[in-house]
């Protein structure tokens, strides 16, 4: 980085997730970090989502037509002001010091052209038992793959305006796998890191038979992209616990997450 304190520009993309978008909102304002833009992108929600983010006094961008979250992403690129970009799911509410952890650990070493974010322990909205398994489980799934990782977990994710740039957009043409194609390119030429300090709650999804369509469909998806790559080292299974690896890169593989 060239400056000590570079501009960094929040981008939330949202579509109908006015339910926890304030709590998002509030904890991208209150960031320690500064000097902070925090920008969120509506993908033409029918919500109150557009209503409450200009009652918390953010700057709302609409994408004109509702296009997925790979053009919402890139949209919000396209204005964002900041030396580093930070994706945040409109579901998530960051930890008050996420991101300048996560400008710490990009500022550490010019090979990580990203940084990935992990989940709390605790739902950021408690709605049932579900929520909970599913809230330990991908909080201790994630932190197990601490380090380099060989994809990209799109929740909270952090990399320099000038990676972006040289590595392109999402791919507008992907609607669920845009975060696996998109690892393939920048790990060409850049390190992706995991850091559980870099965290913060998600809102899970609450039954189970939303769970279980989602890794069914997330799957069926992504098995294609994966056996495309070929690069991919060790395969599609999560790597060896927290702390054994300082090789090669492992993948965080995204569908077999519920």
């Amino acid at each position: 980085m060239n400056r000590k304190h570079p501009l960094v520009s929040v981008v939330i993309p949202n579509y109908n997730y006015g339910r926890a978008l304030e709590l998002c909102l509030r904890a991208a304002l209150a960031q320690t970090y500064e000097p902070l833009e925090v920008l969120l992108v509506d993908d033409c929600s029918t919500d109150d989502s557009v209503a409450v983010a200009e009652a918390c006094g953010v700057r709302v961008i609409s994408t004109g037509v509702n296009s997925g979250v790979a053009t919402t992403r890139n949209t919000g690129a396209a204005h964002a002001r900041g030396e580093i970009v930070v994706f945040v799911d409109s579901d998530v509410a960051m930890e008050p010091d996420a991101i300048a952890n996560a400008v710490a650990l990009l500022d550490s070493d010019p090979r990580i052209g990203a940084v990935c974010g992990t989940y709390d322990a605790e739902p950021l909205i408690r709605d049932s038992l579900i929520e909970e398994y599913r809230c330990l489980h991908q909080f201790y799934w994630l932190a197990e793959t601490e380090g380099r990782i060989g994809t990209l977990h799109t929740a909270i994710c952090a990399m320099p305006a000038r990676v972006f740039a040289e590595i392109g957009p999402f791919n507008p043409r992907l609607r669920h796998t845009e975060d696996g194609d998109y690892a393939a390119r920048i790990c060409r030429s850049y390190e992706v890191h995991s850091s559980t300090a870099v965290r913060g709650r998600h809102d899970h999804d609450d039954t189970w038979r939303v769970v279980l369509r989602k890794v069914f469909h997330r799957t069926r998806l992504h098995i294609p992209l994966y056996v495309r790559r070929g690069d991919l080292p060790g395969g599609i299974a999560t790597g060896p616990r927290r702390g054994q690896h300082r090789g090669p890169a492992r993948p965080a593989h995204p569908a077999a997450r519920p």
